[in-house]
Parts: structure tokens; sequence; C-alpha cells
């Protein structure tokens, strides 16, 4: 019997993964790792079937064993998690060793454990600033026989450009056709090293990363149902008592629905659980799948989300009045990395995904799933559930 090692179940987008790999694949082993006792039993209390040991992405040894007992690891985790000294050093060597041995030329920096609490950007995507911690990961995956499959999740800010400035012909990349170039992002380039060290692994383990877009829509997770980026958005609708676009770009964004992107995962589970041995078409050194179904901008995402606001009983904004702020006044409202997230361009084509695993897109688009994301987001706030920590840090509650 298969046994999946699962890091990250509870989030919206682990919680969407693992609820279609539960229904599916009844007979699969499922072991999670959770935070603490009280979110285990939550997830069991959905999914019955589903085991957890209590850990974070700070626990290198924990992640190391339990991926050695694993025919498959999914990673979809977000964490700030502080590795100890000694541990850093361990699994900084070893994500050298790995990056080294594919024979790269690339300028790696020394690994650096970024803190939450001064590093704006280390929440960009599931892996930032997270090496040492996959690198426990794929030690502990790397003598299987025969050999095991790691999913990982890395994050489209690898394309960002540089927010403030509007580029004079905006890039659009295919995980196809600019595989080579998305490949060869400076390690300065948010995911480039996490990427790079993924990659490395695949001589010994069959890998593949999933590179979600903007993240919409409704998860059926028990614990983070809504997206992540919504709290602090909101938060900074609240200060300025007004919807806002961040100029002078165009902002110009990919969005991909999380049961689209859950779907992604699903396909390359299916396939490590009934292929005799890896399609390389699917697995390897080239496995990059950009999750993105429409493009749009964050002036036609305002729009929408304030229409929806000022016609709610929560009390946002009484009008749909647009501010239009330089990149710099968002900063000072919205912080650092909201500002990051809606004030660049960010377009993505999802070619390999419809192309090596027939993946069709089904779910809403954007702003026919607002309504009932923010119908459960406050009701959450009204109920005293949810993503408390998110919503304690950007002061939500009090928007109920």
């Amino acid at each position: 019997m298969s046994q999946i090692f699962f890091i990250g179940a509870t989030g919206h987008i682990g919680g969407a993964v693992l609820d279609l790999v539960y229904q599916k694949y009844p007979d699969v082993l499922i072991h999670t790792l959770v935070r603490d006792e009280k979110k285990g039993k939550i997830l069991v209390g959905k999914y019955p079937r589903v085991t957890f040991v209590i850990g974070d992405l700070a626990s290198l040894d924990l992640l190391t064993r339990e991926a050695k007992k694993a025919d498959i690891v999914i990673n979809t985790k977000t964490s700030n998690d502080i590795a100890n000294e000694k541990d850093q050093s361990r699994y900084s060597e070893l994500r050298l060793k790995l990056i080294l041995g594919l024979g790269q030329s690339l300028n790696i920096e020394p690994f650096v454990q970024h803190n939450p609490l001064t590093d704006p950007l280390v929440d960009a995507g599931p892996d930032v600033k997270q090496d040492v911690a996959i690198s426990a990961i794929l030690e502990g995956l790397a003598n299987h026989s025969p050999k095991a499959y790691y999913i990982h999740t890395s994050g489209a800010s690898l394309i960002w450009d540089s927010p403030g400035s509007a580029p004079a012909e905006p890039k659009i990349f295919d995980d196809v056709l600019d595989i080579q170039a998305l490949k060869s992002f400076p390690s300065t380039a948010l995911h480039a090293t996490s990427n790079a060290l993924v990659f490395a692994a695949s001589p010994s383990t069959n890998i593949a990363i999933i590179s979600p877009t903007a993240v919409h829509g409704l998860s059926p997770s028990p614990l983070h149902p809504t997206p992540l980026s919504l709290p602090p958005l909101l938060s900074a609708i609240s200060t300025t008592q007004s919807g806002f676009t961040i100029t002078p770009t165009t902002n110009l964004q990919s969005h991909i629905h999380v049961l689209d992107l859950a779907q992604i995962y699903l396909s390359l589970l299916s396939s490590a659980l009934h292929s005799r041995s890896p399609d390389p078409q699917k697995w390897g050194p080239e496995a990059f799948y950009f999750a993105s179904s429409e493009d749009l901008s964050f002036s036609e995402y305002m729009t929408a989300l304030i229409s929806k606001l000022s016609n709610s009983p929560y009390h946002l904004v009484h009008d749909t009045q647009i501010k239009e702020l330089p990149f710099s006044e968002a900063v000072t409202v919205a912080g650092t990395l909201t500002s990051y997230l809606f004030g660049i361009d960010m377009q993505a084509r999802s070619t390999r995904a419809k192309e090596r695993l027939g993946w069709v897109l089904r779910a809403k688009k954007v702003e026919e799933g607002l309504d009932a994301v923010l119908e459960t987001y406050f009701k959450q706030i009204d109920d005293g559930s949810g993503m408390q920590e998110l919503d304690d840090t950007y002061k939500l509650r009090s928007f109920a």
C-alpha cells in the first residue's frame, strides 16, 4: 500500500489537494505534518483515515525520517519556521552538494534563514527561504528503491518584475517554451534557489514543481478556506476607506482557482501511483508546471472587490471610489508584501499541465467566486474561527 507524507495539508492549497486525494484514493495511506495537536484533530475530524505527526519546517530530523518512510511527498507548506544553527549548517551543506551534483553553474548564495519579522517577502510563496527544510525532505527521499516521488510547491513570484516601474514589454512566461529561462534565474529571484535545489535531486528522486500564480477561490480546507492574500488586502482597504490601485504599472497578473490548481497535484499523484515507471514527460529536470487560468489587472480585481464590499453588511467601504497610489505610498498603507503581490506584472501560461497531464480548467473565474469567498471569510470572523493568526495580525476582527 502506497504512503503519502503530506506537508501543508491544513493550508488553503494543501486542503484542496488533500480533499481530492482523500476522495479518489481511499486505499492510500496519508500521513500529514501539523503544527499542533489541535490542527491535527481538526484535520482528522474531517478526514478520519488521515494520520498526523506534530512538527514544522524547523523539525529537520523529523522531515527526513518521515520522508524516508513515504513513497510520495507532497509539499504545499507556507511557513516561517526557523531551524536551529546546527541543523541549518548541516542541511546547508547538503543543499550545496545537491546543487553542485547536478553540475549547474549557479551563483548560489550561502544559506540564510530569513526572519519573518524583518523580511517582508518571506511569505511570497510556499518555499521562499525554506531551502534547509527542502534539503531535509530530499535527503529522506534520496535512497528509495524504486525511486520516490516529490511534488514541490514553488510560486510565480519567480517571474515578478520590479514594482513601481513599467517595463517596455511585459514578458509572458510559458512553462514549456521558456523552461530554460525559468531554470536560469539568478539566485536573487524568489524561488530560484529552491527550484534549483529540487531540480538537482532529480537523479535520485522523481520530482515535479508546481508554481501557482495568484490563487483565488474557496478551498475545502477546514482551517484556511479563503485565500491568504485576502486579510492584508482587506486591511489596506479598511485603512484607506476605499479601493486602490498601485501606479505606474497595469499590474497585470495571472490567477488560478485553488480547485483547478489542486487538479494538477492529483494528476501527478495519479501518475506516480499507477505508472510502472516514471513518465519523463511528467517528471524530472524540466517538470515545472505553472498553474494559471486568467489574466486580470489589479485595477480590474479591485473594482470587482470594492463593488462587492460596498454592497455588503461589513461596512469596510461606503462607495466604489478607487484611489491611485504610487508604490511607495502603497507600502505604507498595505505593507511591502501586499504591495509587491498586487503592484507587479506577472503573467504565466500553463502549457505543460495541459499538454502532459490533460489538465482542463473547470472552476469559477475570480469575479464569479468573490461573493462566496467574502461570505465565508466574514462568517469565520463572526464565528471566531479560521485564520486567527492572520486575522489578528491585520486587526480584521474589528470588521465584524
